[in-house]
């Protein structure tokens, strides 16, 4: 059952990480990824640096909520 849950993650992840590689539109409820209040974006001319602190949290929690048993 854990092992269900770790793939599914996994693979969401993927997805979300190649979505947001190749800049396609997100739906609406995957807007706020990445843009929430404490995710850093640090820019310079050659290279953009994503921390997303704040996304991280929201993402831990509601997956948390969901496991718990």
């Amino acid at each position: 059952m854990i092992i269900r849950w770790v793939y599914t993650t996994l693979l969401l992840s993927l997805i979300i990480g190649i979505l947001l590689y190749l800049q396609i539109q997100m739906p609406w409820f995957l807007a706020w990824f990445g843009t929430l209040p404490g995710d850093l974006i640090l820019s310079d001319k050659n290279i953009t640096f994503f921390l997303p602190l704040t996304t991280a949290g929201v993402i831990s929690t509601v997956w948390c909520l969901l496991v718990k048993k």
